[in-house]
């Protein structure tokens, strides 16, 4: 299957499973969450919600820590740059694939409170249980 046939959309059976997940977004700090297993390797889409924010994935909770660098003639790089996705903006990115031993977390750092909402956008429907 292509990747312009796997578009789904949002799906939950009422009780345990869904593929729709709301976090917070502040700029007292990042935020760093774990995702469930049923979203790695998948698309997703995210819209931030109240404030703008940048955004990252990473294999450590350890160094999963957004923030937005300064500018500089020379291009910055920071082991704290994320992607910029406006308030209200909708991105879809594709979540990094884990080995069995990894986890993938999702940080985050807004301009002002917030929430921002991801659906998995591609596989198979449901996507917060965790399979061992």
């Amino acid at each position: 299957m292509s990747r312009a046939e796997d578009r789904k959309a949002a799906y939950g059976n009422g009780t345990d499973v869904t593929d729709v997940i709301n976090f917070t977004v502040t700029n007292a700090g990042s935020k760093t969450n774990v995702l469930p297993r049923g979203f790695y390797g998948q698309f997703v889409r995210m819209r931030p919600v109240g404030a703008n924010m940048n955004f990252a994935f990473s294999h450590s909770a350890s160094l999963a820590v957004v923030a937005s660098p300064a500018a500089t003639d020379g291009g910055s790089t920071a082991a704290t740059q994320g992607e910029f996705v406006p308030d209200g903006e909708m991105i879809e990115v594709e979540v990094p694939c884990a080995k069995p031993d990894q986890f993938v977390y999702f940080s985050r750092f807004g301009s002002a409170a917030g929430s921002v909402q991801i659906t998995k956008a591609s596989g198979k429907p449901g996507g917060t249980i965790v399979e061992d």
